[in-house]
């Protein structure tokens, strides 16, 4: 049991040592230790599981677990390598809720590189100028000027957002059409 692991579980090195994992009641389903178990006697090793499992003080945390069977002095014994993904799978949610939002939006949305070459356009885009996102994908923003449109309009927009700003205004765009 490393300092991480201890850190993890709430349990000290001691606690730990000659304890098993099913005593000190990490698995907050057993049915999940039953598959973990099930996958080290059919392959010899499982490998980034995500499993809910319990700290000492009775939490619940998000973990990617990863096990193998070791032979050490003829005696079997299993390597478990446990990652507290909590964390990261709040912040792919996260990611996804404004994903959604983005892709749900009235307006419509384009997100560039520093040169202006589009990265990103909402499904409002394709509506709007007539662009398959296809279409639209690795061309610049050029593609979308106007003669209608004034020229210190685009400066001042382009001023702004690449010094970090944020435009607001209303553009006179062509469409594909």
């Amino acid at each position: 049991v490393n300092d991480a692991a201890a850190t993890m579980f709430g349990y000290s090195r001691d606690e730990s040592i000659g304890a098993s994992a099913f005593t000190l009641n990490i698995w907050a389903d057993v049915a999940d230790r039953a598959r973990t178990v099930a996958g080290l006697h059919e392959g010899g090793a499982v490998h980034d599981e995500e499993v809910p499992l319990r700290r000492k003080d009775g939490s619940v945390f998000l973990a990617s677990v990863s096990a193998r069977i070791l032979t050490l002095g003829g005696v079997p014994n299993v390597l478990f390598v446990t990652e507290d993904i909590t964390e990261r799978k709040q912040a792919e949610a996260e990611r996804e809720r404004l994903n959604v939002a983005i892709e749900q939006a009235g307006e419509t949305i384009v997100i560039t590189d520093a040169e202006g070459t589009m990265q990103y356009v909402n499904p409002v885009f394709e509506k709007v100028t007539g662009y398959t996102r296809a279409e639209a994908l690795g061309e610049n923003m050029r593609l979308l000027r106007s003669p209608e449109q004034d020229e210190a309009v685009y400066r001042e927009l382009w001023e702004r957002i690449s010094s970090g700003r944020t435009w607001q205004g209303r553009l006179v765009n062509k469409t594909k059409d």
